[in-house]
C-alpha cells in the first residue's frame, strides 16, 4: 500500500508545512492582495501602507509590481529579505508540520473552496507544448522572469498568490470536504473589498482528497492534471530557480516545491473574467488603422457601458473605446479565440505601452483620464480552457482571469525555502 506522499506524489503534489502568523497579529492587516495587482495604480499600494502602520504585514514581505522599475530596487528586495528572516526567527510566523490547507473565501461572486498545498516543479513544465502534469495556461514571457527570480532567489520563505486549477465538473474532490471549526486555522475579513477567508487543516480530510483525484484523475489519459490560472510568471520564476540550483541539491531540498492553492475550475464561486487592454501612447485611429486582414469593423455611437453588454454576448467580438472613437471589431474566422487576435494586435502595436485590466471600470478611468484606448475582451468558456491549452500548447497571455480584481488572492499563508 502507497502511503499518502507517494499518492500525491503522482500528481505533482505534497503536503506542505506551513507558515502562519501567530495569534496576537491583525490578520486584516497582514493579509495583502496579490502583488501583480493595481499595476497602472501606485495609489492603491500607498493606501494599503497607510492602512497597515507599523503592525507585521505581508506587505513587508512583497514587490507590488507596480514599483519594479524603480531605482531602489536592490534596497527594496533587501528589505523584502531581511523583513522575512525577522518575521520567522521573532515568532511572527509559527510553522505547522504537514499542514496543507482547506481556504474558504467569500467574495461578491459567492464561496469557493480551495486547498493550499506544494506542488513538486519537476512535474510543471511552461513550455509551450509540453506534456507534464502541470502546465501553464498563458505564454510565459521570459524577458518577466528576471526581476522576479532576484526576489525570490535569496528568499528564506515565500507566500503564494498562485491559483492552480483542476478539471472536475461534479466538484468530487474538494466539494465534499467539511469546514469544521474544530480545524479551524484562521478567519479574518479581507482589506478594501476582499471579503472574507476562513482556513481550516486539511490534515485529517487529506486521505479522502487524494482517494478522490485518484478517480478523477484515473479518467485522463493524457497526464495533465492541473493548469496555472493565476501567477504563471510566479510559477515559472520557482521553475527556474530550482532548474538552476538542481545540479547541486539536496534530495529535501525545499526550493523543488512551490506553494499555491489548487482550486477546481468549475467551483461556483470561482468567476472567469476577461482581461481587457489599455493602450498608452496610441490612440483609437490609429488602432483601427493598423487592422490587418480578416477583421470586421463596425463604428458605433455606444457607451462603453452599451459596448461591454455587446462584447459579452458574442465571443467573437473586441470593442474599442478611445477619445472620440468606439467600435465592434469582429476577429477575423482564422481566429480560435478572441483573446488570440486582442494579442497580436497589442503586440503588433510597437509604439503603444499595454497594461492589462479587470473590469470595464478600470477602463472608462484610463479612457477619460490617461486619453489611453480600451479594448474590452469577451468572456472565455471555462469548460474550454483545458482543452484549449492541450491541443494549442498555452493561451495568449492574459486570456482570461480568476475572478475579478478584489477576488484575486490575498497573502496570508507561507512556507520556509530553507533547509
Amino acid at each position: 500500500m502507497n502511503t499518502i506522499t507517494e499518492r500525491l506524489a503522482r500528481f505533482g503534489l505534497a503536503a506542505p508545512s506551513i507558515l502562519l502568523p501567530n495569534s496576537e497579529v491583525n490578520l486584516e492587516k497582514w493579509a495583502v492582495i496579490a502583488c501583480d495587482q493595481h499595476t497602472s495604480n501606485a495609489e492603491y499600494w500607498y493606501e494599503v501602507d497607510r492602512f497597515i502602520g507599523d503592525d507585521p504585514s505581508t506587505l513587508r514581505l512583497i514587490f507590488p509590481e507596480v514599483f519594479l522599475e524603480a531605482s531602489d530596487e536592490d534596497q527594496k528586495i533587501s528589505a523584502i529579505h531581511t523583513a522575512m528572516r525577522s518575521y520567522v526567527q521573532d515568532g511572527v510566523l509559527i510553522e505547522l508540520p504537514d499542514r496543507p490547507v482547506l481556504v474558504r473565501r467569500t467574495t461578491s461572486h459567492g464561496v469557493r473552496t480551495g486547498l493550499v498545498i506544494s506542488v513538486d516543479l519537476e512535474a510543471y513544465s511552461f513550455e509551450r507544448g509540453s506534456n507534464a502534469p502541470i502546465r501553464a495556461s498563458e505564454d510565459t514571457i521570459r524577458e518577466r522572469l528576471p526581476a522576479r527570480i532576484r526576489i525570490r532567489k535569496d528568499a528564506p520563505i515565500e507566500l503564494p498568490h498562485i491559483l492552480v486549477l483542476f478539471d472536475d465538473p461534479l466538484d468530487t474532490v474538494l466539494g465534499p470536504v467539511p469546514h469544521s471549526r474544530a480545524n479551524l486555522l484562521y478567519e479574518t475579513d479581507l482589506m478594501f473589498g476582499g471579503g472574507r477567508i476562513e482556513g481550516f487543516s486539511a490534515t485529517e480530510a487529506l486521505e479522502d482528497i487524494t482517494a478522490a483525484f485518484e478517480k478523477l484523475f484515473s479518467q485522463s489519459n493524457n497526464g495533465f492534471y492541473f493548469a496555472v490560472g493565476d501567477g504563471n510568471h510566479s510559477l515559472a520564476t520557482a521553475k527556474a530557480i530550482w532548474d538552476s540550483i538542481k545540479p547541486a541539491a539536496r534530495r529535501d531540498d525545499p526550493r523543488r516545491y512551490a506553494l499555491v492553492e489548487i482550486m477546481n475550475l468549475h467551483d461556483s464561486g470561482l468567476g472567469i473574467e476577461p482581461i481587457h487592454r489599455i493602450l498608452f501612447g496610441t490612440d483609437g485611429e490609429a488602432v483601427l488603422d493598423s487592422l490587418g486582414d480578416g477583421w470586421t469593423v463596425k463604428r458605433t455611437s455606444h457607451t462603453i457601458d452599451e459596448i461591454a453588454r455587446l462584447v459579452e454576448s458574442d465571443r467573437r467580438v473586441i470593442g474599442l473605446v478611445a477619445d472620440g472613437v468606439s467600435a465592434v471589431l469582429r476577429v477575423p474566422d482564422t481566429a480560435s479565440l478572441a483573446v488570440e487576435s486582442a494579442q497580436e494586435l497589442v503586440d503588433s502595436l510597437a509604439a503603444a505601452r499595454p497594461d492589462y485590466v479587470h473590469g470595464i471600470e478600470a477602463v472608462r478611468s484610463a479612457v477619460a483620464n490617461s486619453g489611453a484606448v480600451g479594448l474590452l475582451l469577451p468572456p472565455v468558456d471555462r469548460s474550454a480552457i483545458f482543452s484549449s491549452i492541450e491541443t494549442g500548447g498555452a493561451l495568449p497571455r492574459k486570456s482570461f482571469s480568476l475572478g475579478s480584481a478584489a477576488e484575486k488572492r490575498y497573502y496570508l499563508e507561507a512556507r520556509s525555502l530553507t533547509l
